[in-house]
């Protein structure tokens, strides 16, 4: 027998992938610095809410790849009832700051630290690499 949930969608509910690919076509020049914006997903059963903030623009260095031109955005997801994903820390992603804006980085805290995650390769990009700093 079929399991069936109503779900309260918005205007702004998206499933990941398109959360994704939202996030990517945002006009960066829009964003206010330091200012929260609010993105919700709809992930199995329930609305997760993705809150970000531009903390700025920033060299990143990613190991055997150069340095990048970013947007540096802090993240932390939440459900809809406003728990927050771990103990409501957040979590950073640098995207490239061209019209490509793919991520290049990604750090997370954990209990005993923080990890970092770096892209290892790309290809196959819609736009020239206009980020790349020599």
């Amino acid at each position: 027998e079929p399991r069936v949930k109503t779900m309260p969608l918005t205007e702004r509910s998206m499933d990941p992938v398109s959360l994704y690919f939202n996030l990517r076509s945002i006009d960066p020049d829009t964003l206010v610095e330091g200012r929260r914006y609010d993105l919700e997903m709809a992930l199995e059963d329930t609305i997760k809410v993705l809150k970000f903030r531009l903390v700025g623009r920033e060299v990143c260095r990613v190991p055997n790849k150069g340095k990048f031109r970013t947007l540096h955005l802090a993240c932390t997801l939440g459900t809809s009832e406003g728990f927050s994903f771990t103990d409501g820390s957040e979590f950073d992603i640098w995207i490239t700051d061209d019209r490509n804006h793919f991520p290049v980085m990604l750090s997370s805290p954990i209990r005993i630290g923080s990890i970092r995650a770096y892209i290892a390769d790309y290809r196959g990009l819609k736009y020239p690499l206009a980020c790349s700093v020599r």
